[in-house]
């Protein structure tokens, strides 16, 4: 997405990945050669380097699951110090909740 502003006229270009650390393998349906896999390749966090060209990142978590703390404390020593972090939390309306 392209966001521009009228006071400023910057126009900033936006692009939001939702990155998985490890995919999900799936089995391949159907007939198969004998010198095929039984299994589909997945792109994940593991063979991209999510950070290469990037100025900043977003990080959600989720204030009444603990576990996506610890995730984004996990994730975030994998940024490169150049690069500027945002840490969100959702779900603040669940108050009652909150694991975190």
């Amino acid at each position: 997405a392209v966001v521009s502003t009228q006071s400023t006229g910057i126009s900033l270009k936006v692009e939001i990945w939702d990155i998985v650390d490890k995919g999900k393998v799936k089995k391949r349906e159907g007939l198969k050669l004998d010198t095929e896999e039984d299994t589909a390749p997945t792109l994940d966090a593991e063979f991209i380097d999510v950070y290469k060209g990037t100025s900043g990142v977003i990080m959600m978590l989720d204030i009444t699951k603990y576990w996506t703390f610890e995730y984004v404390q996990q994730e975030l020593r994998k940024v490169p110090l150049d690069i500027p972090v945002i840490i969100m939390a959702s779900n603040r309306d669940m108050e009652e909740k909150r694991a975190v």
